[in-house]
């Protein structure tokens, strides 16, 4: 077992140093900065299309952001309260591709939507608006599962409780991190390289022969060397904005950082349905996953991104008071 772990070990250190070899001598037509979600889904896009491509990953793949959310695929259901059409649209039509195209890692889901306090006249709207978005569903004409009266076993308030509102969306599985490497390790070769614990350290554009020249760091071997591209793609993440200062690019755009903590339930057998609960302006899911369900997620406004994983005593308070008004969870 010990010589096979070895052998193991050895024969990826050479396969990556020979990657890295290569990678010197190689001009690639895009580098992609950023191995999360939108880094792997632009890779994998990006490599179908024939694109000499390169992803830099300074961690582990998807070990940011992208192994931490809730793993559901909106089609932009709240873009409608603004009627944005095109948006939901385009979101819509996106999903769709991903369930069509990715069927083994991701599959349609309904939800229950539990309106608060509301109308019979605007419950009435809101029915007539989850019709109308199932127009933009998988299965378009198949409406009627956009506002199906029914009730969620796992709700303890019955007799206050409103019917839900059913809408179907989309989830990953079996769980985000490993979606995320699903579209990676699909694409490995000459010409298709990602590269996980590999930091960017700089990067400068050459005019006369139009390529990127990348300093990167190998934080696994300790190697440093220049590669080339033709065109750099920054989507890592909370690092973007810290990333664009030391390509030395001056945006006039910074992103606005929020978190969203959640607990984690043993979940009851009968929880099957994810349910989605409007509470006094906020909204907290209820969403099962395995053997556990996930209760939350807050939305706190963040302005280090190093403390987007440090959980606040009132943020446990906030999320335990939501569950004890709507879910019988001691």
């Amino acid at each position: 077992m010990h010589c096979d772990n070895l052998l193991t070990e050895t024969t990826s250190h050479l396969q990556r140093k020979h990657t890295w070899d290569a990678g010197r001598d190689t001009v690639f037509d895009v580098a992609i900065i950023g191995g999360g979600i939108k880094g792997a889904h632009i890779y994998h896009q990006l490599c179908e299309a024939g694109y000499r491509t390169v992803l830099l990953e300074k961690g582990d793949f998807a070990s940011g952001t992208s192994q931490a959310s809730c793993m559901m695929i909106w089609g932009g259901l709240l873009y409608l309260a603004n009627w944005d059409i095109a948006t939901v649209w385009k979101l819509s039509s996106a999903r769709n591709v991903l369930l069509r195209t990715m069927p083994n890692c991701i599959r349609k889901q309904t939800f229950r939507y539990y309106p608060q306090h509301i109308s019979p006249l605007k419950r009435r709207l809101f029915q007539a608006v989850f019709r109308g978005y199932g127009l933009f569903g998988p299965n378009p004409w198949n409406r009627a599962a956009s506002s199906r009266p029914m009730t969620h076993p796992d709700l303890s308030h019955t007799d206050r409780a409103p019917l839900p509102l059913i809408v179907d969306e989309a989830m990953v599985g079996p769980s985000d991190a490993r979606f995320v490497l699903q579209l990676i390790l699909r694409h490995q070769g000459p010409d298709h390289v990602p590269l996980n614990y590999c930091e960017v350290e700089g990067g400068q554009f050459d005019h006369r022969h139009h390529v990127w020249n990348l300093q990167l760091h190998d934080k696994i071997h300790h190697i440093r060397s220049e590669w080339k591209a033709r065109c750099v793609i920054n989507v890592a993440g909370t690092a973007t904005d810290s990333l664009n200062h030391l390509f030395g690019i001056d945006s006039p755009y910074r992103h606005i950082l929020s978190k969203g903590v959640s607990l984690i339930l043993t979940r009851n057998p009968r929880h099957q349905a994810p349910a989605i609960y409007d509470s006094e302006g906020t909204v907290m899911t209820y969403l099962p996953w395995g053997p556990v369900s996930i209760w939350g997620p807050t939305e706190t406004i963040i302005k280090d991104p190093s403390r987007g994983w440090l959980v606040r005593s009132d943020e446990i308070q906030f999320l335990l008071r939501e569950l004890r008004g709507h879910l019988p969870i001691p």
